[in-house]
């Protein structure tokens, strides 16, 4: 995730060249929404570890097949 961070950072940055608080708002918008959904799967996942028996692992495939390099389509600010 650090890798995406950086991507996204960068792009939103650029976009917003003449405006740096504009293009950390631009970031935290884009990244917020999936930064939240992996917290809160891996706190559910590490609940779920400690269960006996643990019940099956959840489901993240969605997490490796994400593509940071995609341009997000721009929104106002």
């Amino acid at each position: 995730m650090a890798i995406e961070d950086g991507y996204v950072l960068a792009r939103n940055l650029a976009r917003h060249q003449d405006d740096l608080e504009a293009g950390l708002k631009a970031d935290v918008r884009e990244r917020q929404p999936r930064t939240a959904r992996v917290t809160l799967q891996s706190r559910q996942q590490f609940a779920n570890n400690r269960k006996v028996p643990p019940p099956p692992f959840i489901d993240r495939t969605w997490i490796f097949t994400f593509d940071a390099t995609r341009e997000e389509a721009p929104q106002s600010v």
